[in-house]
């Protein structure tokens, strides 16, 4: 299973963005029945999130990551 390592290496990821986007509370990842994954953002505030949700796909932490997600689906 892929989902410790997802884990261990979104911790990089969940304090670059805290770092940026003030507000950012948690970060979930879950796999779902048809084997795609979902990344859950918990934050303090909409207002927080609205901020961030334009930006937030464009840091290159968050592409790193999601990199390493798509590797994982190819893989399973």
């Amino acid at each position: 299973m892929h989902m410790p390592t997802l884990v261990q290496r979104g911790g990089a990821l969940l304090h670059a963005l805290r770092r940026r986007f003030p507000g950012l509370r948690k970060l979930h990842v879950a796999r779902m029945a048809d084997g795609s994954w979902l990344q859950l953002s918990f934050w303090d505030s909409r207002e927080h999130a609205e901020a961030a949700a334009s930006e937030v796909f464009d840091t290159p932490e968050m592409n790193d990551w999601l990199a390493q997600v798509g590797e994982f689906a190819e893989r399973a």
